[in-house]
């Protein structure tokens, strides 16, 4: 993602001391690109990508990024037509779910083939 995008604001929220989310989001959401939400976590002392919500490609989704493919998995998530819902409904999502895709995330780097 660009920095030409229009994402003005940043800041990172720490979940756990190997886990945070970082956040940009346009200050106005009036149009796509309004926000990234990024679930990243640290495995062996480097951070890693593991799950991403936005609204790139056309409307509200997640990349969820595992270790051993090269393109993230997108699931598409419910798009109210209201950005700013859509960000606080994926902000939702990923403070419910970080842990589960953490340890996911997780189990497949020490489990290749699973």
């Amino acid at each position: 993602i660009s920095g030409m995008d229009g994402l003005d604001k940043h800041f990172i929220q720490r979940l756990s001391h190997d886990s945070r989310l970082r956040y940009r989001l346009k200050s106005r959401p009036t149009e796509r690109p309004s926000y990234a939400i990024m679930l990243e976590c640290e495995f062996d002392g480097v951070w890693q990508q593991v799950v991403r919500a936005d609204d790139w490609d056309g409307g509200p989704h997640l990349d969820i990024h595992s270790p051993n493919e090269a393109s993230p998995r997108k699931e598409w998530l419910y798009d109210s037509g209201d950005n700013k819902l859509n960000c606080k409904q994926a902000k939702q999502w990923m403070l419910e779910n970080w842990e589960l895709q953490r340890n996911r995330y997780d189990r497949e780097r020490n489990h290749p083939l699973n």
